[in-house]
């Protein structure tokens, strides 16, 4: 309806309709091919259930593996098909004509035809009701356009399957596994296409656009002007009006109902959550477009929001801002308020932005740059009430992710922390200045904060990688000294021994044990023989005690290869050997030769890095991942964000890096559990700022 309240006969643009429609779209199924991948994974590990298994199957878990390790990337590959398909509509059809079907010539093309075409059909067949409704609602909006034919439907399932078949291809997986998460895609479409036809026509209709058909859909299409027949198309029951379901209802109208998405689960808890008290009777809600036009004066003055510095609540803030600009264009205070919906959107925003700045080290400027980017999340929430049910995959809520993470306990003093947080200003700057509604935006800076970031990060991954190697070299190689310390203590306990003999075992024999612990392992034959070689020399030097030389004999014979092998091994020469061996010989033929307790120095010295009893956990403190973030706030020093770059698997040992890559922190583990209990070291939940805050909310906002 219009102020003077007459029926506002202008639709929406077409241009902007339809770029909405195709992004909603886009946003709305892409979860479906991550979704059909998982299940085809799920539905391939119960086959390799049966005995015997499928033949091939090997293969198909393969093939399916590498599909969900890299599913982000398919499904971007995905969006990138389903968006080309719309380009150009309707002057270009984006859904080929069935008649070409059929014109194929290459084995790819043929196999996605002979598996495409009958989930197409079956697709079609169940949503044809709603689709013919939507083809003609198209074909107004085609006219508006400027088309002078009927275009295609570039949203019909056709769309969403050859979407799918230009994202996976023969050459990403082996075609029983192409075809099978096929299936699972037409199962996930079928059930969820309804909901979403719904909503596209809906959209349709309120932004005005008629059912065409007959003689409707031939002046629509056909040589007549568009504005002789707008009469008819906007005949009763044919479609809203433009803007009337944004008006509060006028004295004798029935009020065209209110529409939420009822399927938005997560979002329309999280506001349900934060609803606040309703205003005073007597205020009219505010229409989308009033509220939306004060974002946009409130989002262009450079100073907005900093009246937050020091406040508690920037929903609160936020607020009053909105009111001050509405009263500079004539809306007296208390004569209009938002609607429950945009005031609950408002509350939620200011929570989770709430949330954000107090849970993370966050400086003056960062802080400044997140209250101003409350106005154009505030826009996109208010417009896609699907926002927070596409958490955390959402480009525009991991953009926020990475933001926070890039300011986050970031003092600027390394050079990596300069580059990110002069990224993060800037990414931040673009979406205040230059987000009006244009989606597309949040890809588009998403991608540029990854090519930012990789490069940093794959530094900062070799940097660390050479330092936790240096350590882990250390920690082997105590580790096996400590264990040939140990074979030895064992062996010296049991008895004297002859001089040549605890000579032999102290030194080449424990040599010997520590290469093979390192080379080979402690599974290993090689390191059983070399244990097995020092457990024989003990036992012939107690033969040879007792007098039983034969069994000397016949052992020293069989042990020779063995003791020469640990001699070369040792670094001496065959004459060396030689001359080892025949010394022991000697020895041993004398049952009455002195034999004394022999002393052992240790040849892993005591303060190695190694102690048994910090060697875990403690009860009570939740491990830390490797990859986890970690703030490092020790009292005097600025808050620097750190990494756990790795764990040992010898002593527990934790190594935290900084941004660089470069170490900051070795920490055992009862040191690690102690700093965390004593808040030096304060942990990042690892689902990512944003949804960790989403979750707090979830669970415990009053």
């Amino acid at each position: 309806m219009g102020r003077d309240g007459n029926m506002d006969t202008t639709a929406a643009a077409p241009p902007r309709v339809f770029d909405d429609l195709r992004r909603g779209m886009c946003t709305r199924l892409a979860p479906l091919l991550a979704e059909a991948i998982a299940a085809a994974r799920r539905e391939c590990d119960g086959l390799a259930l049966q005995d015997p298994p499928p033949p091939g199957l090997l293969e198909d878990r393969t093939d399916l593996l590498l599909l969900t390790r890299q599913s982000t990337s398919y499904e971007r590959r995905w969006q990138e098909r389903f968006l080309q398909g719309t380009q150009g509509w309707p002057h270009t059809d984006g859904a080929p004509a069935q008649g070409d079907a059929y014109a194929l010539v290459s084995d790819d093309e043929l196999q996605a035809q002979l598996i495409g075409e009958p989930v197409i059909g079956a697709l079609e067949r169940r949503h044809a009701d709603i689709l013919d409704t939507i083809d003609r609602r198209l074909y107004s909006l085609a006219a508006c356009l400027g088309s002078q034919s009927r275009p295609g439907n570039p949203f019909a399932p056709r769309a969403l399957v050859q979407a799918y078949l230009g994202a996976v291809t023969v050459h990403d997986c082996n075609p029983r596994v192409r075809a099978a998460v096929l299936r699972h895609y037409e199962r996930q479409a079928g059930d969820r296409l309804g909901d979403l036809y719904t909503w596209l026509n809906s959209e349709l209709a309120d932004a005005g656009y008629a059912m065409a058909s007959g003689s409707e859909e031939a002046m629509l299409l056909g040589s007549v002007g568009i504005a002789t027949g707008r009469d008819t198309v906007w005949s009763q029951g044919n479609a809203l009006a433009p803007r009337a379901s944004t008006w509060r209802p006028q004295a004798g109208q029935p009020a065209a109902p209110r529409r939420t998405p009822a399927d938005a689960v997560r979002g329309n808890l999280l506001r349900e959550r934060v609803r606040r008290a309703r205003p005073a009777d007597g205020a009219r809600e505010m229409r989308a477009e009033e509220l939306l036009a004060l974002l946009s004066l409130l989002q262009a003055e450079p100073d907005a929001l900093l009246a937050v510095r020091g406040q508690p609540s920037i929903g609160r803030v936020l607020r009053d801002c909105l009111s001050q600009v509405g009263e500079r264009i004539g809306i007296q205070h208390g004569t209009a308020v938002p609607a429950q919906v945009q005031d609950d959107t408002i509350e939620l925003l200011g929570r989770l932005f709430d949330e954000l700045a107090s849970s993370h080290a966050l400086g003056p400027a960062a802080l400044d740059r997140l209250a101003r980017l409350t106005l154009p999340f505030l826009r996109l929430a208010l417009e896609d009430a699907y926002l927070f049910d596409e958490a955390p995959g959402h480009p525009a809520l991991q953009v926020l992710a990475r933001l926070v993470e890039c300011w986050d306990a970031n003092p600027c003093e390394l050079p990596a922390e300069q580059e990110l947080h002069t990224l993060a200003d800037q990414v931040a700057q673009a979406i205040i200045d230059e987000y009006h509604g244009n989606n597309g935006l949040f890809e588009q800076l998403l991608r540029r904060m990854d090519q930012a970031i990789e490069p940093l990060q794959r530094r900062a991954e070799l940097a660390e990688k050479r330092v936790w190697q240096a350590i882990r070299g250390r920690e082997r190689l105590a580790a096996a000294r400590r264990d040939a310390d140990a074979r030895l203590h064992v062996l010296l306990m049991r008895g004297p021994l002859l001089p040549s003999v605890g000579e032999f075992l102290a030194e080449p024999w424990r040599q010997l044990l520590v290469q093979t612990w390192l080379r080979d392992g402690v599974d290993s034959v090689r390191y059983r023989d070399a244990v097995a070689l020092g457990e024989a020399m003990q036992r012939l030097d107690a033969d040879a005690r007792s007098g039983v030389g034969r069994a000397v004999a016949d052992g020293l014979i069989a042990i020779e290869p063995a003791l020469r092998d640990c001699c070369a091994a040792c670094g001496l020469d065959a004459d060396a050997a030689t001359r080892l061996l025949s010394g022991l010989v000697a020895d041993l033929a004398q049952p009455d030769a002195p034999r004394t307790p022999q002393a052992m120095t240790p040849l892993a010295p005591e303060g190695d890095g190694f102690d048994p009893v910090t060697h875990g956990v403690s009860p009570g403190i939740e491990p830390l991942a490797v990859g986890q973030r970690v703030v490092d706030q020790r009292p005097g020093v600025a808050p620097r964000m750190l990494r756990l770059a790795w764990r040992s698997p010898i002593s527990s040992a934790s190594l935290l890096v900084n941004l660089q890559g470069a170490r900051e922190r070795l920490c055992t583990a009862a040191e690690l559990a102690g700093a965390i209990a004593r808040g030096e070291l304060l942990p990042r939940p690892l689902p990512g700022p944003v949804d960790a805050a989403l979750r707090r909310l979830e669970q415990g906002a009053p």
